[in-house]
């Protein structure tokens, strides 16, 4: 006869024993087929939360509504990254993430102003400059 004590999943009801069951983030006990289909587990915080609470930030990673506390929104390409790597963007009054930086925007080599790469003006050396200071 079997003593081990068990425990009902919180999602489909079905019983199993303590080892078989994944704690989630709001403290049920769920097996692991309900787990892969209604779960998912924060790349921050590694708790396993339920799929509508989790954000796709870059590289493909989910975080879960607290940890994307730590993210920052480029509203260029439409992906979440750490706010260490999130520029704000003054003149366009947006945020940018480093890569989009990088491919869509020059820093005027006089002034130092940011401009969009479509606004900037180049000199023959290459140097990107704003429409005031060419």
């Amino acid at each position: 006869m079997d003593n081990e004590e068990k425990f009902v999943c919180a999602v489909c009801g079905e019983t199993f024993t303590s080892d078989e069951l994944t704690e989630v983030s709001n403290g049920d006990l769920v097996c692991p087929t309900c787990l892969s289909s209604h779960y998912t587990k924060c790349a921050d915080c590694g708790e396993y939360v339920p799929d509508d609470e989790a954000t796709r930030v870059y590289n493909d990673n989910y975080v879960c509504d607290e940890c994307l506390d730590n993210y920052g929104y480029c509203e260029d390409c439409g992906e979440y990254y750490p706010y260490e790597d999130i520029h704000y963007v003054e003149e366009y009054d947006t945020h940018v993430c480093d890569s989009c930086f990088q491919n869509h925007y020059r820093v005027c080599y006089d002034c130092g102003r940011v401009v969009s790469e479509s606004d900037a003006v180049y000199n023959d050396d290459g140097d990107a400059y704003c429409q005031d200071c060419y």
